[in-house]
């Protein structure tokens, strides 16, 4: 079995592969139709289940960039309100279609793994 640190760097390789090919698909969505829209969902995706989807919620916050404080689980809770303030789809309405794409499949990455956070360790 790998440890978090060997898996952390395998999948920071493929991340790195998988953002070459993103941002080759972004360029090409300026002037999309709904069907290219659609193929650009997918791809970040697939590429946000690589980045953090193994991940459990501390994890995947911290490499979304909102670090919790500590470990407790008020501490996870806070750091995520903060990802959730940063990817909120109200707020990434006025970006790039890449990039509010990738705030709502982040969005919806973080509420699943909140709800299997809260399970583990109760609401």
């Amino acid at each position: 079995m790998q440890c978090p640190t060997q898996r952390w760097e395998e999948h920071r390789k493929e991340r790195a592969r998988q953002d070459r090919e993103f941002e080759v698909a972004a360029q090409a969505a300026r002037g999309m139709d709904g069907d290219d829209e659609d193929s650009l969902r997918r791809l970040c995706e697939t590429r946000l289940k690589s980045e953090i989807g193994w991940a459990d919620l501390p994890a995947a916050l911290r490499i979304l960039g909102c670090a919790p404080a500590g470990s407790s689980a008020a501490e996870v809770r806070t750091a995520y309100k903060k990802a959730g303030l940063k990817f909120h789809p109200d707020r990434t309405r006025s970006a790039a279609l890449a990039d509010r794409i990738r705030g709502e499949e982040v969005w919806k990455l973080l509420g699943a793994k909140l709800a299997d956070f809260n399970a583990k360790h109760g609401t």
